[in-house]
């Protein structure tokens, strides 16, 4: 007999106390459930399974398990070959082979134990693993390095004290070989035992081996891989040109190649791989590129090197480039540039920058986008006695160049600080600050800095306020007393809906409210703070409902504050938390009748000080589930849903609870509903 559930922690396949002698095997169970079984235990559980038999194994290949994974890390040694694999669940496991004379040694990480495969070749069992992992799989990303080899970091990892029961030293002396039975006491002594018994191995022959049998295991999965970002490290162009053809270029986005040291190679025969133009970012390091330059404007960024550059292909390019759609960003090393003096002649007007970098602006008319904006005089042949001002440009060039520029150019300068607190004198403004003519443009225009949240944290001696931008990046901004000075200190990490604020009177609220927008709020979280050395005092924040379309805000919470109006107040809100002196059961059985067929309620608790007729009130209310935390739950169908009202109470410290909440079916026990 078997179960299908949504969750499976462990298999067990048994015989009936009535059946036969027949043997069962974990196989005659149906497909179906056996493909549930794969769906839910996860991806190490998986690789665990396929070794449980070989019709298992078979099983698993033929289903085509998705195992979710986001990302494979490979760092390549001769002696050690180290892979790292992300999946969807943020989780990963690493990956250790090493090579130990003939033999191998494995080690997940997270796990003590070494494994030891005596007469294998280490390169053959990391290719083993890899076949099964890659196995009717899709990877976003793929990252592949080429370090030197360091006996130290394989001694660190595998050196524990047991393995002086396993290994058997043989190092060459001057009278021939000798063995003899370990005693490591350090990762050190361990790491030179490896160096003893393996050699000095040499990095190209290994890198040869180890793109070989990488080319077979994506040659054993029988269709082309897809992977949306590619960064390889190679040793010359034909480790990387013999395994495109195993790869489906058409769904790679981003492709970096690097070679590991930097020697005359090219890399043309790029350009001939098939789907290569939906490559979106190109980036080729230490390699050449002698093609022709069109070939690569389909690309969004691009990272190449040429040996020569003309006069001719730098206007081409910027011919081209100011009409692109797709271009972002361009970079292009060379060894020689002819006609240096008359490109910049022709290009016109540059500035120089602290790197000694010259760039020189252009508009892009078509895209309306501004990538690099400097305003500078002309060079000193140039200059006329008229002052240009950076207002003299048009209006609609100004509005579009802040439409581009971004809260932190036009509010904040972003400059390195040698301390964390600086004088106030010396916290700058950028573009608000160059003149009041600027700062009264920027005000004039009602600029949208794309704010989704602004948090204030007020102290006696500091204000801290923390602003979020629709990018995800985040400012913090702390400004402290400091005798009758300030000390202002920022940095950046990375039109409000919600409101959390703390007081400590019910006017510092209200005195407020009335310049907040109310009808878009749809969160609202006020606390009382209770002051310490302070008698701690009951206030009342019944004047909230009489704010101008308070009815809009969804989700209300009021925390240290009683509220003494009727309840039917608040059954238009989502999510409620308040605090009321008393509560009846009239009350009780109210919120019940009302909360079964409203359309928005979601969660509420209310919390109290006295309840009249308790016991009277279980009677009507009928059967009751208590939980762990002696909390008493009520379960109630909602009617023409498959979901439940859970009225739950609970004594909490000095006071009472009672929480409603809306629950699917399904997590409720059938006998507990009423």
């Amino acid at each position: 007999m078997y179960r299908i559930c949504s969750q499976m922690l462990c298999l067990k396949w048994f015989k009936s106390p009535f059946m036969s002698d027949n043997k069962v095997s974990i196989m005659d169970m149906p497909d179906l459930v056996m493909r549930k079984i794969m769906g839910h235990v996860g991806f190490i559980t998986i690789m665990k399974l396929r070794k449980v038999c070989h019709a298992f194994r078979n099983f698993i290949d033929d289903s085509k398990v998705n195992y979710g994974l986001t990302r494979v890390n490979f760092i390549v040694r001769p002696s050690l070959i180290s892979v790292m694999i992300y999946w969807s669940s943020a989780d990963r496991i690493l990956l250790h082979y090493v090579k130990y004379v003939t033999s191998s040694l494995v080690k997940v990480n997270g796990s003590a134990r070494v494994t030891i495969l005596k007469n294998e070749d280490f390169l053959d069992v990391f290719s083993r693993d890899l076949r099964a992992i890659l196995r009717n799989q899709r990877l976003p990303s793929m990252i592949l390095e080429i370090k030197e080899e360091n006996f130290e970091i394989v001694g660190a990892m595998f050196y524990k004290k047991s393995l002086n029961k396993i290994f058997t030293s043989i190092s060459n002396k001057n009278n021939g070989w000798c063995c003899r039975r370990n005693l490591f006491n350090s990762p050190c002594e361990f790491a030179d035992h490896l160096r003893d018994v393996n050699g000095e191995p040499f990095l190209k022959p290994f890198v040869d081996k180890f793109y070989d049998c990488f080319k077979n295991v994506l040659k054993s999965r029988g269709s082309p891989i897809q992977i949306e970002e590619l960064d390889i490290e190679v040793m010359e162009s034909s480790h990387f040109m013999d395994i495109p053809c195993f790869i489906d270029i058409k769904y790679m986005k981003s492709l970096e190649i690097y070679r590991y040291k930097d020697e005359e190679q090219s890399l043309d025969e790029i350009v001939e791989l098939d789907g290569w133009e939906c490559i979106q970012e190109l980036s080729i390091k230490n390699f050449k590129v002698t093609i022709p330059l069109e070939r690569f404007l389909h690309k969004s960024q691009l990272n190449i090197r040429i040996p020569t550059i003309s006069m001719e292909d730098v206007l081409f390019l910027k011919m081209r480039l100011l009409t692109s759609p797709v271009f972002e960003d361009y970079t292009i090393f060379y060894d020689n540039l002819k006609d240096m003096d008359r490109l910049i002649s022709v290009l016109g007007r540059f500035q120089v920058d602290d790197d000694q970098e010259k760039h020189c602006i252009m508009y892009r008319s078509i895209c309306s986008q501004i990538l690099c904006l400097k305003w500078f005089k002309s060079p000193p042949e140039e200059v006329t006695d008229n002052e240009v001002s950076i207002m003299d440009m048009p209006d609609l060039v100004m509005r579009k160049i802040m439409g581009h520029a971004g809260f932190l150019s036009i509010s904040l300068k972003a400059k390195e600080l040698s301390c964390e607190l600086i004088v106030c004198n010396n916290y700058s403004i950028q573009l608000r600050k160059v003149c009041h003519a600027f700062r009264n443009f920027i005000d004039d225009t009602k600029l949208d800095y794309g704010f989704t949240r602004v948090n204030v944290v007020v102290r006696p001696f500091l204000i801290r306020v923390i602003i979020v931008l629709s990018s995800s990046d985040l400012i913090d901004l702390i400004y402290a007393k400091y005798g009758t000075d300030s000390l202002v200190n920022w940095k950046v990490n990375g039109l409000d809906r919600e409101l959390y604020i703390e007081v400590m009177e019910s006017r510092h609220f209200m005195d407020i409210a009335r310049f907040i927008d109310i009808k878009h709020m749809k969160c609202l979280d006020v606390v009382c703070l209770n002051q310490p050395g302070f008698k701690k005092e009951q206030q009342f924040l019944d004047e909230i409902v009489e704010l101008d379309d308070w009815e809009c805000i969804q989700e209300l919470t009021i925390r240290n504050f009683n509220i003494n109006i009727p309840l039917e107040r608040f059954l238009h809100k989502s999510h409620l938390n308040i605090r009321i002196p008393t509560i009846s059961m009239e009350d009780v059985l109210f919120l019940k009748m009302r909360l079964l067929t409203s359309p928005v309620f979601e969660d509420y608790t209310i919390y109290y000080d006295d309840l009249k007729d308790m016991d009277r009130l279980s009677s009507v209310l009928g059967r009751f589930e208590i939980d762990a935390v002696k909390t008493k739950h009520w379960y109630f169908r909602i009617p023409g849903t498959k979901q439940v009202l859970d009225i739950g109470h609970q004594r909490c410290y000095d006071y009472f609870r009672f929480f409603f909440l809306r629950k699917e079916i399904s997590y409720v026990p059938k006998y507990a509903i009423v």
